[in-house]
């Protein structure tokens, strides 16, 4: 009797676990967010990406369909490339003299004669004044293009969020899950209960 008793029960379980697993339609489900996402075979520009970067996946199944966001991407894309190649001169001018001035400055104080060493500090102080004045206008200028680079990338972020939104408000209604699966167990689960406390009560 305890073996048939214990037969029935794992039965009853297996038919919960059964019964949970409902099959669902997943052509309207971004790829971002089924199980083993597809891959389109769209342009490079909607590659699926990793699954531990969900907003990105949903964001690139969204440029895929947009022609407007297609151009938005190519024009972010162009934009950090045209970044790189303007200021790539001057952050080598700049880089160099950087370097200069911090190994001079520690030539200087190796100098022990502590009156020849204060002069070339001195030199060098005046070489580095003169330096920045030289350069004030693309220094300036430089700091004005990452500040704007900052405000970009807050814009260009804040288009994912809202982008991505809408789709995973819309995946939030269109496949929220029954309850019926996790009530039935749950039923299940307080009668096994009441019955083992029944059991070590005796």
């Amino acid at each position: 009797m305890k073996v048939r008793n214990a037969i029935i029960f794992l039965s009853g379980v297996t038919l919960l676990s059964c019964g949970g697993k409902t099959e669902h339609n997943t052509d309207n489900i971004p790829n971002a967010l089924q199980d083993e996402p597809q891959r389109n075979t769209y342009s490079s520009i909607s590659k699926v990406r990793d699954k531990s970067d969900i907003i990105e996946s949903l964001y690139q199944e969204q440029v895929a369909q947009s022609p407007e966001l297609q151009e938005i991407e190519s024009t972010m894309a162009a934009m950090h490339k045209a970044k790189l190649d303007s200021g790539r001169v001057f952050f080598e001018y700049s880089s160099n003299n950087n370097k200069y001035y911090e190994h001079v400055n520690s030539m200087a104080q190796q100098i022990k004669d502590s009156v020849l060493a204060q002069k070339m500090l001195q030199f060098i102080q005046q070489s580095e004044t003169q330096y920045s004045s030289l350069s004030k206008g693309l220094q300036e200028l430089d700091k004005e293009i990452n500040s704007g680079r900052g405000t970009l990338e807050d814009l260009y972020y804040a288009l994912k969020i809202k982008t991505t939104l809408p789709v995973m408000e819309q995946y939030q209604k269109s496949e929220l899950p029954s309850e019926r699966p996790m009530r039935q167990y749950k039923e299940h689960q307080n009668k096994t209960i009441q019955r083992l406390e029944r059991k070590i009560s005796k």
